[in-house]
Protein backbone atom coordinates (compact mmCIF):
# COMPACT_ATOMS: atom_id res chain seq x y z
CA UNK A 1 0.00 0.00 0.00
CA UNK A 2 1.04 3.65 -1.03
CA UNK A 3 4.26 2.13 -2.49
CA UNK A 4 3.97 0.97 -5.36
CA UNK A 5 5.24 3.59 -8.19
CA UNK A 6 3.51 6.16 -5.97
CA UNK A 7 6.41 6.80 -3.52
CA UNK A 8 8.52 7.25 -6.74
CA UNK A 9 6.20 9.11 -8.59
CA UNK A 10 4.08 12.58 -8.37
CA UNK A 11 0.38 12.39 -7.89
CA UNK A 12 -2.24 14.56 -8.78
CA UNK A 13 -5.75 13.68 -6.96
CA UNK A 14 -9.24 14.13 -8.36
CA UNK A 15 -12.28 14.34 -5.27
CA UNK A 16 -15.02 11.67 -4.69
CA UNK A 17 -17.53 14.21 -2.81
CA UNK A 18 -19.85 12.82 -0.05
CA UNK A 19 -23.41 13.35 -0.19
CA UNK A 20 -25.41 11.87 2.19
CA UNK A 21 -27.89 9.01 1.85
CA UNK A 22 -30.63 9.77 3.43
CA UNK A 23 -32.20 13.17 5.36
CA UNK A 24 -29.57 14.12 8.18
CA UNK A 25 -28.95 17.08 10.84
CA UNK A 26 -25.61 17.34 9.38
CA UNK A 27 -24.05 17.61 5.52
CA UNK A 28 -20.67 17.55 3.50
CA UNK A 29 -20.69 21.32 3.03
CA UNK A 30 -20.24 21.95 -0.80
CA UNK A 31 -17.45 24.86 0.59
CA UNK A 32 -15.62 22.99 2.35
CA UNK A 33 -16.17 24.97 5.39
CA UNK A 34 -17.43 23.29 9.05
CA UNK A 35 -16.57 22.58 12.13
CA UNK A 36 -15.66 19.36 11.85
CA UNK A 37 -12.72 18.21 9.28
CA UNK A 38 -11.54 15.26 8.01
CA UNK A 39 -8.50 14.26 5.99
CA UNK A 40 -8.93 10.85 4.20
CA UNK A 41 -5.11 10.30 4.74
CA UNK A 42 -1.40 11.99 5.49
CA UNK A 43 1.59 9.85 3.92
CA UNK A 44 5.25 10.11 5.95
CA UNK A 45 7.54 7.53 3.91
CA UNK A 46 10.52 7.65 2.14
CA UNK A 47 10.59 10.69 0.28
CA UNK A 48 7.25 11.29 0.61
CA UNK A 49 5.58 14.11 3.30
CA UNK A 50 2.40 15.81 3.94
CA UNK A 51 1.41 19.09 4.38
CA UNK A 52 -1.14 20.51 5.90
CA UNK A 53 -3.37 23.58 6.52
CA UNK A 54 -6.29 24.93 8.90
CA UNK A 55 -7.99 28.00 8.04
CA UNK A 56 -10.30 30.14 10.18
CA UNK A 57 -13.04 31.30 7.53
CA UNK A 58 -14.52 33.96 10.35
CA UNK A 59 -12.74 37.07 10.26
CA UNK A 60 -14.98 38.68 12.94
CA UNK A 61 -13.85 35.54 15.56
CA UNK A 62 -11.04 33.51 17.20
CA UNK A 63 -11.11 29.20 16.94
CA UNK A 64 -9.76 26.96 19.29
CA UNK A 65 -9.09 23.57 17.09
CA UNK A 66 -7.75 20.02 17.95
CA UNK A 67 -5.69 18.37 15.55
CA UNK A 68 -5.78 14.30 15.63
CA UNK A 69 -3.27 12.09 13.64
CA UNK A 70 -4.40 8.52 13.80
CA UNK A 71 -3.11 5.33 12.17
CA UNK A 72 -4.31 3.78 8.92
CA UNK A 73 -5.44 0.42 10.17
CA UNK A 74 -6.42 0.48 13.79
CA UNK A 75 -7.04 4.35 13.91
CA UNK A 76 -4.83 4.53 17.12
CA UNK A 77 -4.21 8.23 18.44
CA UNK A 78 -0.45 9.02 17.84
CA UNK A 79 -0.48 12.82 17.89
CA UNK A 80 -2.77 15.59 18.70
CA UNK A 81 -2.29 19.01 19.63
CA UNK A 82 -4.26 21.96 20.02
CA UNK A 83 -4.36 25.23 17.83
CA UNK A 84 -5.11 29.02 18.28
CA UNK A 85 -6.79 30.82 15.55
CA UNK A 86 -6.96 34.68 15.52
CA UNK A 87 -9.78 35.77 13.03
CA UNK A 88 -8.86 35.03 9.49
CA UNK A 89 -6.11 32.99 10.69
CA UNK A 90 -4.30 29.69 9.17
CA UNK A 91 -1.95 26.79 10.93
CA UNK A 92 0.54 25.37 8.65
CA UNK A 93 2.49 22.34 9.18
CA UNK A 94 3.97 19.23 7.67
CA UNK A 95 4.59 15.50 8.78
CA UNK A 96 7.51 13.68 7.44
CA UNK A 97 9.85 10.55 8.27
CA UNK A 98 12.14 11.31 11.29
CA UNK A 99 15.36 9.56 10.99
CA UNK A 100 13.75 7.19 13.76
CA UNK A 101 11.56 5.93 11.17
CA UNK A 102 8.41 7.33 12.68
CA UNK A 103 6.51 10.33 11.48
CA UNK A 104 6.98 13.28 12.88
CA UNK A 105 4.47 16.62 13.32
CA UNK A 106 6.98 19.64 12.24
CA UNK A 107 5.49 23.20 12.39
CA UNK A 108 6.76 27.10 12.99
CA UNK A 109 4.12 28.16 13.13
CA UNK A 110 3.03 30.78 16.07
CA UNK A 111 -0.77 28.83 16.37
CA UNK A 112 0.50 26.06 17.80
CA UNK A 113 2.53 25.88 21.18
CA UNK A 114 6.00 23.85 21.13
CA UNK A 115 5.91 24.23 25.23
CA UNK A 116 5.00 25.67 28.21
CA UNK A 117 7.86 26.63 30.44
CA UNK A 118 6.47 28.11 33.44
CA UNK A 119 4.04 30.35 32.72
CA UNK A 120 5.16 31.17 29.68
CA UNK A 121 4.06 30.21 26.54
CA UNK A 122 6.99 28.96 23.74
CA UNK A 123 4.87 29.09 20.63
CA UNK A 124 6.46 27.21 16.99
CA UNK A 125 7.63 30.44 15.63
CA UNK A 126 9.94 30.86 18.71
CA UNK A 127 10.99 27.07 18.69
CA UNK A 128 10.33 24.65 16.06
CA UNK A 129 8.05 21.89 16.78
CA UNK A 130 9.25 18.25 15.95
CA UNK A 131 7.54 15.71 17.64
CA UNK A 132 7.35 11.77 16.86
CA UNK A 133 4.20 10.34 16.53
CA UNK A 134 3.68 7.31 19.16
CA UNK A 135 4.01 3.93 18.01
CA UNK A 136 3.65 2.89 21.40
CA UNK A 137 0.26 3.28 20.81
CA UNK A 138 -0.11 0.90 17.86
CA UNK A 139 -1.66 -2.63 18.81
CA UNK A 140 -0.50 -4.48 15.43
CA UNK A 141 2.54 -5.49 13.86
CA UNK A 142 1.00 -4.11 10.02
CA UNK A 143 0.11 -0.69 11.75
CA UNK A 144 2.65 2.51 11.68
CA UNK A 145 2.82 5.91 12.08
CA UNK A 146 3.39 6.61 8.62
CA UNK A 147 0.31 6.83 6.92
CA UNK A 148 -3.14 7.44 8.89
CA UNK A 149 -5.98 10.31 8.82
CA UNK A 150 -6.15 13.34 10.04
CA UNK A 151 -9.33 14.80 12.03
CA UNK A 152 -9.77 18.53 12.59
CA UNK A 153 -12.24 19.00 15.66
CA UNK A 154 -13.41 22.76 15.73
CA UNK A 155 -13.79 23.21 19.69
CA UNK A 156 -14.98 26.80 20.41
CA UNK A 157 -15.26 29.99 18.72
CA UNK A 158 -14.58 33.31 20.29
CA UNK A 159 -15.78 37.24 19.51
CA UNK A 160 -15.74 40.50 21.22
CA UNK A 161 -14.07 41.45 24.48
CA UNK A 162 -13.90 39.20 27.72
CA UNK A 163 -12.39 39.91 31.10
CA UNK A 164 -10.20 37.30 32.71
CA UNK A 165 -9.08 38.40 36.23
CA UNK A 166 -7.71 42.44 35.64
CA UNK A 167 -7.83 42.49 31.97
CA UNK A 168 -10.27 42.59 29.25
CA UNK A 169 -9.06 41.21 26.41
CA UNK A 170 -10.54 42.30 22.62
CA UNK A 171 -10.42 39.54 19.80
CA UNK A 172 -9.32 41.19 17.11
CA UNK A 173 -7.17 40.22 13.96
CA UNK A 174 -2.87 39.95 14.60
CA UNK A 175 -4.06 39.64 18.46
CA UNK A 176 -1.53 38.17 20.45
CA UNK A 177 -1.41 34.46 20.61
CA UNK A 178 -1.17 34.52 24.60
CA UNK A 179 -3.68 36.74 25.10
CA UNK A 180 -5.79 34.60 22.88
CA UNK A 181 -4.81 31.53 25.07
CA UNK A 182 -5.63 33.18 27.99
CA UNK A 183 -9.45 33.48 26.74
CA UNK A 184 -9.89 29.61 26.21
CA UNK A 185 -8.34 29.01 28.94
CA UNK A 186 -10.80 30.83 30.90
CA UNK A 187 -13.34 29.22 28.66
CA UNK A 188 -11.72 25.95 30.28
CA UNK A 189 -11.71 26.80 33.91
CA UNK A 190 -15.18 28.33 33.63
CA UNK A 191 -14.38 31.64 34.15
CA UNK A 192 -15.72 32.90 30.49
CA UNK A 193 -19.42 32.50 29.62
CA UNK A 194 -19.98 29.99 27.10
CA UNK A 195 -23.08 30.70 24.37
CA UNK A 196 -26.10 28.48 25.59
CA UNK A 197 -29.06 29.88 23.62
CA UNK A 198 -28.03 28.70 19.88
CA UNK A 199 -31.31 30.28 18.63
CA UNK A 200 -29.11 33.32 17.94
CA UNK A 201 -25.57 31.23 17.19
CA UNK A 202 -25.53 31.53 13.25
CA UNK A 203 -22.59 31.57 11.03
CA UNK A 204 -22.80 35.32 10.42
CA UNK A 205 -23.00 36.58 14.24
CA UNK A 206 -22.66 35.80 17.62
CA UNK A 207 -24.33 36.69 21.01
CA UNK A 208 -24.37 36.09 24.32
CA UNK A 209 -27.43 34.34 25.66
CA UNK A 210 -30.11 36.66 26.68
CA UNK A 211 -28.46 39.90 25.42
CA UNK A 212 -28.76 40.41 21.39
CA UNK A 213 -26.67 43.25 21.45
CA UNK A 214 -23.32 41.84 23.39
CA UNK A 215 -20.94 40.58 21.82
CA UNK A 216 -19.06 38.39 24.10
CA UNK A 217 -19.42 34.66 23.80
CA UNK A 218 -17.89 31.22 23.51
CA UNK A 219 -19.67 28.37 21.03
CA UNK A 220 -18.74 25.69 19.23
CA UNK A 221 -21.62 26.56 16.32
CA UNK A 222 -19.91 29.45 15.25
CA UNK A 223 -17.24 27.82 13.77
CA UNK A 224 -16.46 28.10 10.17
CA UNK A 225 -12.68 26.29 9.17
CA UNK A 226 -11.27 24.71 6.40
CA UNK A 227 -8.42 22.52 5.36
CA UNK A 228 -6.41 20.44 3.05
CA UNK A 229 -3.80 18.13 2.87
CA UNK A 230 -0.78 17.59 0.05
CA UNK A 231 1.04 14.67 -0.47
CA UNK A 232 4.40 15.11 -2.22
CA UNK A 233 7.87 14.00 -2.89
CA UNK A 234 10.38 16.01 -4.84
CA UNK A 235 8.59 15.04 -8.21
CA UNK A 236 5.08 16.52 -7.43
CA UNK A 237 2.08 17.22 -5.19
CA UNK A 238 -1.86 16.18 -4.70
CA UNK A 239 -3.38 17.99 -2.73
CA UNK A 240 -7.11 17.18 -1.12
CA UNK A 241 -9.42 19.89 0.54
CA UNK A 242 -10.63 18.10 3.69
CA UNK A 243 -13.99 17.20 4.21
CA UNK A 244 -16.27 19.99 6.32
CA UNK A 245 -19.33 18.93 8.15
CA UNK A 246 -21.38 22.16 8.73
CA UNK A 247 -24.86 22.52 10.45
CA UNK A 248 -28.04 22.01 7.55
CA UNK A 249 -30.11 25.13 9.50
CA UNK A 250 -30.39 27.01 11.92
CA UNK A 251 -32.62 26.05 15.45
CA UNK A 252 -35.93 28.11 15.93
CA UNK A 253 -36.49 27.27 19.78
CA UNK A 254 -34.46 27.75 23.12
CA UNK A 255 -33.72 23.67 23.16
CA UNK A 256 -31.23 22.18 21.97
CA UNK A 257 -31.28 21.45 17.71
CA UNK A 258 -29.69 18.20 16.67
CA UNK A 259 -28.91 20.47 13.06
CA UNK A 260 -25.21 21.41 14.34
CA UNK A 261 -22.05 19.19 14.20
CA UNK A 262 -21.36 20.13 17.57
CA UNK A 263 -24.45 21.72 20.02
CA UNK A 264 -22.65 20.63 24.03
CA UNK A 265 -22.31 24.43 24.88
CA UNK A 266 -20.10 22.92 27.29
CA UNK A 267 -17.90 21.00 24.89
CA UNK A 268 -14.03 21.50 25.01
CA UNK A 269 -10.79 19.02 24.14
CA UNK A 270 -7.96 19.01 25.84
CA UNK A 271 -4.52 17.41 25.05
CA UNK A 272 -4.70 15.42 28.87
CA UNK A 273 -7.56 13.66 27.35
CA UNK A 274 -8.39 11.20 24.18
CA UNK A 275 -10.97 13.59 21.56
CA UNK A 276 -13.26 10.84 19.59
CA UNK A 277 -15.43 12.52 16.92
CA UNK A 278 -18.67 12.34 17.67
CA UNK A 279 -18.33 12.09 21.81
CA UNK A 280 -20.12 14.36 23.70
CA UNK A 281 -20.78 16.52 20.69
CA UNK A 282 -24.56 16.77 22.33
CA UNK A 283 -25.33 18.31 25.58
CA UNK A 284 -27.97 14.67 25.91
CA UNK A 285 -31.49 14.25 25.56
CA UNK A 286 -31.35 13.65 21.62
CA UNK A 287 -32.30 10.64 19.73
CA UNK A 288 -28.48 9.03 20.41
CA UNK A 289 -27.69 10.63 23.64
CA UNK A 290 -24.87 12.92 23.46
CA UNK A 291 -23.00 11.21 20.94
CA UNK A 292 -23.14 12.44 17.13
CA UNK A 293 -21.44 9.41 15.50
CA UNK A 294 -24.54 8.08 13.56
CA UNK A 295 -25.36 11.72 12.38
CA UNK A 296 -21.53 12.38 10.54
CA UNK A 297 -22.01 8.87 9.44
CA UNK A 298 -25.34 9.58 7.99
CA UNK A 299 -23.64 12.69 6.79
CA UNK A 300 -20.52 10.75 4.66
CA UNK A 301 -22.51 7.70 3.84
CA UNK A 302 -22.94 6.79 -0.05
CA UNK A 303 -24.17 3.61 -1.66
CA UNK A 304 -21.33 3.48 -5.17
CA UNK A 305 -18.08 5.38 -5.35
CA UNK A 306 -16.84 6.14 -9.15
CA UNK A 307 -14.16 7.18 -11.01
CA UNK A 308 -12.34 7.60 -14.38
CA UNK A 309 -9.43 6.08 -14.30
CA UNK A 310 -6.17 5.60 -17.32
CA UNK A 311 -4.03 2.81 -16.96
CA UNK A 312 -1.18 2.94 -19.27
CA UNK A 313 2.75 3.31 -19.57
CA UNK A 314 2.24 6.97 -19.72
CA UNK A 315 -0.31 7.63 -16.84
CA UNK A 316 -1.69 5.76 -13.99
CA UNK A 317 -5.21 6.70 -11.49
CA UNK A 318 -5.15 4.60 -8.27
CA UNK A 319 -8.06 5.03 -5.51
CA UNK A 320 -8.00 5.91 -2.01
CA UNK A 321 -11.04 5.09 0.46
CA UNK A 322 -10.98 5.72 4.30
CA UNK A 323 -13.49 4.88 6.69
CA UNK A 324 -12.88 7.62 8.99
CA UNK A 325 -15.21 6.79 11.60
CA UNK A 326 -14.76 3.38 12.11
CA UNK A 327 -12.74 3.22 14.95
CA UNK A 328 -15.73 4.45 17.31
CA UNK A 329 -16.71 0.96 16.37
CA UNK A 330 -14.65 -1.41 18.01
CA UNK A 331 -16.74 -1.00 21.15
CA UNK A 332 -20.09 -0.46 21.96
CA UNK A 333 -21.96 2.39 21.58
CA UNK A 334 -25.20 3.07 23.20
CA UNK A 335 -27.96 4.72 21.24
CA UNK A 336 -26.01 4.28 17.70
CA UNK A 337 -26.92 2.31 14.99
CA UNK A 338 -28.97 0.22 17.25
CA UNK A 339 -25.77 -0.53 19.94
CA UNK A 340 -24.19 -3.77 19.48
CA UNK A 341 -22.53 -6.53 21.16
CA UNK A 342 -18.62 -5.38 19.84
CA UNK A 343 -17.19 -5.83 23.43
CA UNK A 344 -18.83 -8.88 23.93
CA UNK A 345 -18.04 -10.71 20.68
CA UNK A 346 -14.85 -9.06 19.73
CA UNK A 347 -16.63 -7.48 16.60
CA UNK A 348 -17.17 -4.28 15.14
CA UNK A 349 -20.83 -2.83 16.00
CA UNK A 350 -22.88 -1.57 12.81
CA UNK A 351 -22.06 -0.53 10.04
CA UNK A 352 -18.77 -2.71 10.17
CA UNK A 353 -19.78 -5.28 12.29
CA UNK A 354 -19.05 -8.85 11.76
CA UNK A 355 -15.44 -9.52 11.94
CA UNK A 356 -12.53 -8.65 14.29
CA UNK A 357 -11.63 -6.13 11.62
CA UNK A 358 -14.77 -5.00 10.83
CA UNK A 359 -14.18 -5.38 6.94
CA UNK A 360 -16.36 -3.59 4.66
CA UNK A 361 -17.41 -5.07 1.74
CA UNK A 362 -17.86 -4.15 -2.30
CA UNK A 363 -18.57 -5.22 -5.40
CA UNK A 364 -16.03 -3.95 -7.97
CA UNK A 365 -17.07 -3.05 -11.69
CA UNK A 366 -14.90 -1.23 -14.08
CA UNK A 367 -15.58 -0.13 -17.73
CA UNK A 368 -13.33 0.70 -20.81
CA UNK A 369 -14.25 3.95 -22.96
CA UNK A 370 -17.33 2.39 -24.95
CA UNK A 371 -19.29 1.23 -21.86
CA UNK A 372 -17.68 -2.27 -22.01
CA UNK A 373 -17.14 -4.07 -19.20
CA UNK A 374 -13.93 -5.18 -18.20
CA UNK A 375 -14.65 -6.40 -15.25
CA UNK A 376 -17.15 -7.13 -12.39
CA UNK A 377 -16.72 -8.89 -9.18
CA UNK A 378 -19.53 -10.06 -6.73
CA UNK A 379 -20.25 -11.62 -3.99
CA UNK A 380 -21.68 -14.36 -5.96
CA UNK A 381 -20.91 -14.15 -9.42
CA UNK A 382 -18.99 -12.90 -12.17
CA UNK A 383 -19.28 -11.53 -15.42
CA UNK A 384 -16.60 -10.28 -18.12
CA UNK A 385 -16.37 -12.09 -21.07
CA UNK A 386 -13.53 -15.31 -21.80
CA UNK A 387 -11.26 -12.78 -19.65
CA UNK A 388 -13.27 -12.95 -16.54
CA UNK A 389 -11.56 -13.96 -13.52
CA UNK A 390 -12.45 -16.26 -10.32
CA UNK A 391 -14.91 -14.97 -8.25
CA UNK A 392 -13.96 -13.15 -5.16
CA UNK A 393 -15.12 -11.68 -2.23
CA UNK A 394 -13.90 -8.27 -1.98
CA UNK A 395 -13.48 -6.28 1.15
CA UNK A 396 -11.34 -3.25 2.53
CA UNK A 397 -9.90 -4.06 5.99
CA UNK A 398 -8.37 -0.42 7.24
CA UNK A 399 -9.00 2.54 8.03
CA UNK A 400 -7.27 4.41 5.01
CA UNK A 401 -6.72 1.93 1.68
CA UNK A 402 -5.02 2.59 -0.78
CA UNK A 403 -5.15 0.67 -3.64
CA UNK A 404 -2.98 0.42 -6.74
CA UNK A 405 -4.68 -0.75 -9.93
CA UNK A 406 -3.40 -4.10 -12.31
CA UNK A 407 -2.81 -3.08 -15.69
CA UNK A 408 -2.46 -6.63 -16.84
CA UNK A 409 -5.98 -8.59 -17.01
CA UNK A 410 -6.12 -11.69 -15.04
CA UNK A 411 -3.48 -10.56 -12.88
CA UNK A 412 -3.51 -11.52 -9.57
CA UNK A 413 -5.85 -9.43 -7.52
CA UNK A 414 -9.27 -8.35 -8.35
CA UNK A 415 -8.25 -4.80 -10.33
CA UNK A 416 -8.97 -5.22 -14.14
CA UNK A 417 -8.54 -2.59 -16.08
CA UNK A 418 -8.38 -1.20 -19.86
CA UNK A 419 -6.20 1.62 -20.65
CA UNK A 420 -8.83 3.84 -19.78
CA UNK A 421 -12.48 4.30 -18.70
CA UNK A 422 -14.40 4.74 -15.31
CA UNK A 423 -14.58 2.08 -12.59
CA UNK A 424 -17.00 2.17 -9.35
CA UNK A 425 -17.45 0.58 -5.93
CA UNK A 426 -20.75 -0.80 -4.73
CA UNK A 427 -20.77 -0.88 -1.50
CA UNK A 428 -22.88 -3.81 -0.05
CA UNK A 429 -25.13 -3.43 2.68
CA UNK A 430 -25.07 -3.51 6.37
CA UNK A 431 -28.01 -4.03 8.59
CA UNK A 432 -28.29 -1.58 12.44
CA UNK A 433 -28.14 2.06 11.53
CA UNK A 434 -30.47 4.98 10.57
CA UNK A 435 -29.09 6.19 7.03
CA UNK A 436 -28.34 3.48 4.03
CA UNK A 437 -24.47 3.45 2.44
CA UNK A 438 -21.50 3.15 4.07
CA UNK A 439 -19.59 6.34 5.24
CA UNK A 440 -16.27 6.71 3.68
CA UNK A 441 -14.49 9.37 2.30
CA UNK A 442 -12.10 8.87 -1.39
CA UNK A 443 -10.44 10.40 -3.67
CA UNK A 444 -8.86 8.96 -7.13
CA UNK A 445 -4.88 9.46 -7.48
CA UNK A 446 -3.47 10.47 -10.82
CA UNK A 447 0.29 10.06 -11.77
CA UNK A 448 2.82 9.35 -14.36
CA UNK A 449 5.00 6.43 -13.83
CA UNK A 450 8.00 8.62 -15.36
CA UNK A 451 7.59 11.27 -12.10
CA UNK A 452 5.90 13.67 -14.25
CA UNK A 453 3.83 16.40 -12.41
CA UNK A 454 0.09 15.93 -13.04
CA UNK A 455 -2.59 19.22 -12.54
CA UNK A 456 -5.29 18.17 -10.00
CA UNK A 457 -8.60 17.28 -11.67
CA UNK A 458 -12.03 16.97 -10.02
CA UNK A 459 -13.63 14.11 -12.21
CA UNK A 460 -16.26 12.23 -10.16
CA UNK A 461 -18.38 11.98 -7.45
CA UNK A 462 -20.59 9.82 -4.92
CA UNK A 463 -24.09 8.27 -6.19
CA UNK A 464 -26.95 6.30 -4.95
Amino acid sequence: MFNKKVLAASMAVAMAGGFATTASAMQVANNNVGQLLLAPVYVANGNMSTDITVVNNRTDAAVKAKVVFRSHEKSKELRDFIIYLTPGDVWRGTVALGSDNLAHIQSTDDSMLQSISGTTNVWANQTAVDKEFASARLTTTTDSTTMGHVEVIGVVAAAGSYTVGSSTITVTRGMSKDNLKTIFDAHTSGTVGTETDYTICTPSQIASAGNANAVSAISPCSLQISGEVTVKDSNGRATMMMTALENVSVATTNSEPTDYVITNPAYNATISATSEIGVSFHAGANTNNTDATEEIEAALATASTAWAYESSASEMTDSLVSFVTKYRHESDLVGVCGGGAASATGNYSAPFQDTTIGEMQYAFTSFDNSENVEVSVVTSDVFSGDDAPPPTVLSLNNEVNYVAISTTKNATGPYYFAESGWSYYSWLPRTGCSYTGTPEISYAFKYMPTGQYQAVRTLDKEYN
